[in-house]
């Protein structure tokens, strides 16, 4: 009774992805798959377990008259998703009313992007629709770098040496890693310095010629979360196509950026913690991501997982020892010892982390706007329902069964395809060609026996004969007559484009069984499983059913319309 009651709504959840009907669990909520969106996704969960990002955005609140449109509005949409991953229970949440805020086209969700490229696009979005997440965001992620050039030569007067020196700032920081063994050789390269001599010597405007000079960058500014963008896709100029590096990099778990720093260096602490990678596994032209988080459950403790689309999966200790091992350092005699933990990855492509001195607040379900809460409060009541129905639904399969002259007729229908021009255009024998042939569908247990599901089937059939307006079906009158025993009556495989009918099933065996799944379990066919219930007329018996036998369709042929009969009595299948 639960199933029947839940079973439309169940049904149109399924549509969806059975994912969103399964269970939380204490692994957290994935994220769907709208068909190419796991660079999305892998971002969005990343943003996600970044605490102090989560509680800035769940602090914001919607005002239609400032905000306008709820449909088109980023921060709500991403608020409300956050919430989900937060309170949801269930599996996998869908990603779609954000995508649509986003203006994502259906075409658009199939087309794999960039993740820092869309990080960009998001902080931007989030900016520009609500400006107080715009310097929040800031103070989270903003750094800023100084661009100078130094002359090497002193000015006339003994004084430094005259530099040109242009602060930026930045949200995230690409890395060139071509050649690079170890992250912290690529940022080595971000702060390289070029000499700049011979031809290529600066116009010092103070000196009034030109000069050598350094030119170069360094680090003034570092933020609480530091975004790293590993450039793996290059451009190859002796093929003219873009091509990705599949090098592995070392990336630790621990890193000391204090060398990122010039002259302009604070003094304070720069070590970071990695706190979410995301992966891509691919090459330039396709591939899919995922990342591995960092969940802290308090100011002690923490896990990584695996959030890959749908599915959320902790790491065990030994896959986290297996992932993060550690380096291999060369002493000077040549002997090698461990080094820091760290993880080396050919798939490596967007790296978050977090400053180690920064202290993390905690998070509470009580931070989530209590519009959000109660709506997936209600969601969670109406998916504890669903997930009931669903737990039957698996047990369940799906039979169609054909009412007796269902046979008759799809043979008919055949041979006036097959036959196309030899029937007459006078339409003769075909007016009920057309008509859909009467079945019903059941949702059964696979354990039922096949003699339960027969009587259901029969009573089925003739509660439709019963609706039906006109004169009553003939073979419904039959089989009501002898639907008390069943005993004249039976249900055997069905195909229903052929109108052929195959080995009955035997009634004393559970269907699964008698519909050859080998157990009690449900087929699995996505589609129903056609059947056909047959009747035995007076003093007959059923057909023995031999597959060695081969199908013969006899028609008769009408001399006076010089065409084929289609008539119910004109076309015969003969088993020989």
């Amino acid at each position: 009774v639960h199933y029947e009651t839940h079973k439309e709504a169940l049904q149109e959840a399924l549509r969806g992805g059975r994912r969103s009907l399964e269970p939380r669990g204490d692994t957290g909520v994935g994220l769907l798959n709208q068909g190419a969106t796991c660079y999305m996704n892998s971002l969005l969960q990343a943003l996600f377990y970044t605490t102090e990002f989560r509680q800035v955005l769940l602090r914001w609140r919607f005002n239609a008259a400032t905000h306008g449109d709820p449909a088109q509005s980023i921060p709500l949409q991403l608020q409300r998703l956050f919430a989900q991953l937060q309170l949801s229970s269930s599996r996998a949440v869908s990603t779609k009313a954000l995508t649509a805020a986003f203006g994502f086209s259906d075409s658009a969700s199939r087309e794999q992007h960039d993740v820092q490229e869309l990080c960009r696009l998001l902080f931007d979005a989030l900016g520009r629709s609500a400006p107080t997440l715009s310097e929040e965001i800031d103070k989270l992620y903003s750094g800023k770098t100084v661009h100078y050039l130094r002359s090497q030569e002193t000015a006339d007067d003994g004084s430094s040496p005259p530099e040109s020196r242009r602060e930026e700032k930045f949200l995230d920081v690409q890395v060139p890693i071509e050649g690079c063994k170890t992250l912290e050789d690529a940022l080595k390269k971000v702060v390289g310095v070029e000499v700049m001599d011979g031809d290529n010597q600066w116009f010092c405007e103070a000196l009034g010629r030109n000069v050598d000079a350094l030119k170069g960058m360094d680090f003034c500014e570092m933020p609480n979360i530091l975004c790293l963008q590993l450039l793996r896709f290059v451009f190859d100029f002796t093929t003219m196509r873009r091509r990705k590096l599949t090098d592995a990099l070392s990336c630790p778990l621990e890193i000391d950026l204090n060398f990122l720093f010039g002259q302009d260096t604070d003094g304070a602490s720069h070590i970071y913690e990695l706190s979410a990678l995301c992966c891509h596994s691919g090459t330039a032209h396709g591939g899919h991501y995922h990342a591995f988080l960092r969940e802290r459950l308090d100011e002690a403790a923490s896990r990584w997982c695996d959030a890959n689309d749908a599915t959320v999966t902790v790491l065990s200790h030994d896959q986290e020892q297996c992932l993060f091992a550690c380096r291999k350092v060369t002493l000077d005699d040549g002997s090698e010892v461990d080094g820091p933990r760290a993880v080396s990855s050919s798939d490596a492509y967007f790296l978050v982390y977090h400053l180690r001195d920064c202290r993390l607040p905690p998070m509470n379900d009580d931070e989530v706007p209590e519009l959000h809460r109660r709506e997936i409060l209600e969601d969670n009541i109406r998916l504890s329902e669903l997930q009931r129905a669903y737990e039957v639904h698996r047990q369940l399969t799906e039979v169609k069964v054909f009412a007796p002259t269902a046979a008759q007729l799809a043979l008919r229908k055949r041979v006036a395809q097959q036959l196309q021009g030899l029937t007459g255009d006078d339409g003769h024998g075909e007016e009920d060609l057309h008509a859909e042939p009467v079945s019903i569908a059941l949702s059964v247990r696979a354990t039922k026996t096949v003699a339960e599901i027969h009587r259901r089937a029969v009573d089925a059939l003739l509660a439709a004969a019963a609706k039906r307006d006109g004169e009553p079906w003939p073979w419904a009158t039959n089989l009501a007559e002898k639907a008390n025993g069943g005993s004249r009556s039976r249900l055997r495989r069905f195909n229903p484009q052929t109108g052929e009918a195959g080995a009955a099933l035997d009634k004393q065996y559970p269907l699964g069984e008698a519909l050859g799944t080998g157990s009690s379990t449900p087929p699995t066919a996505a589609l129903a499983t056609p059947l056909i219930l047959e009747l035995c007329g007076l003093n007959k018996e059923f057909e023995v059913y031999d597959e060695n036998l081969a199908s013969v369709v006899v028609c008769r042929w009408d001399d006076a319309r010089q065409a084929v009969a289609l008539g119910a009595r004109d076309v015969l299948r003969l088993r020989l």
